[in-house]
């Protein structure tokens, strides 16, 4: 199964990436093909051990292009990806709820996997799992792109124009 792994990075020490690391290491052992979003800053020039704090600032220092990797992250999430695994502290990261909504709503199995490496199957919008500010905004998301579609005549179906 192909997986992508999705947590927390900016303002973690090192980025995280020891913790990425660990987690596609045992996920491979298991037979999982795994995406890890450290591995490819890696290989596109984010040097982890420079970045002590893991701040906007020290990626800047290193010219790493944050825009084209989150875009990247995005289309294996949508395209490729049969599943994402949230390692720990992934609700309060916004890039990593960004990665489980967008799998979520591609239909794609989502897991939260524990320190022993087991994983558990998660219900994005449980709000065990994530904060009441980021549950509503994507509540009130959703909201707006439904009365946007019903109102603007442009979005509609052109069978349900009359």
């Amino acid at each position: 199964m192909k997986v992508y792994l999705a947590g927390p990075m900016r303002g973690i020490p090192y980025f995280n990436f020891p913790a990425f690391h660990e987690a596609q290491a045992l996920l491979a052992y298991h037979g999982f093909d795994v995406f890890n979003p450290a591995r490819r800053d890696e290989e596109a020039g984010l040097v982890w051990s420079e970045c002590p704090e893991g701040s906007e600032e020290e990626m800047e220092r290193q010219c790493f292009d944050i825009s084209a990797a989150l875009l990247e992250d995005i289309q294996y999430v949508m395209y490729e990806a049969e599943a994402v695994v949230l390692l720990d502290g992934w609700n309060e990261s916004d890039g990593a709820v960004t990665e489980a909504s967008v799998a979520s709503m591609m239909g794609k199995k989502l897991f939260s996997m524990s320190a022993d490496g087991e994983l558990h199957e998660v219900q994005l919008f449980n709000p065990r799992y994530i904060n009441l500010r980021t549950y509503f905004a994507s509540r009130f998301a959703w909201l707006g792109a439904f009365l946007a579609h019903k109102l603007h005549p442009a979005w509609q179906h052109p069978g349900d124009l009359k």
